[in-house]
């Protein structure tokens, strides 16, 4: 069975491809649709994962686990949807219309509006204030 830590990075972050895979993971839309307990569930898993580790580095120095490749799919997906809708400094569930997965629901329709209307103050100041 391989070694996984969930703090290791799920992609090589010192190439371009492996930065845009990560970004492209978290932004994914299909988060928008998970129900805040499922993802609240997620979460828990991710905890108990990691004071998983946080035994196994006391124990031997090394905090990667050894995890078949079915429970590293699972607990990837999880950690991709934890990242886009906890905050990483509090911890708490970022709400719904802020979500980083959200941001082809909210953000590309307003960046649409900034881009094909006409730069009239009336559009300029409408599309400022849905922003």
């Amino acid at each position: 069975m391989p070694k996984f830590s969930i703090d290791d990075p799920l992609y090589d972050l010192n190439t371009y491809w492996g930065r845009f895979e990560a970004v492209r993971v978290t932004i994914n839309p299909l988060f928008f649709f998970n129900s805040d307990s499922y993802l609240m569930g997620l979460k828990k898993q991710i905890d108990e994962q990691r004071q998983k580790e946080q035994e196994q580095f006391a124990r031997t120095g090394d905090r990667r686990l050894e995890v078949s490749e079915e429970e590293i799919a699972n607990l990837k997906s999880a950690l991709n949807m934890t990242k886009s809708t906890f905050s990483p400094d509090t911890g708490e569930l970022i709400f719904h219309s802020g979500r980083f997965s959200n941001f082809i629901f909210y953000n590309l329709p307003i960046t649409w509006a900034f881009v094909l209307a006409k730069p009239t103050p009336f559009n300029t100041i409408v599309s400022q204030w849905v922003n």
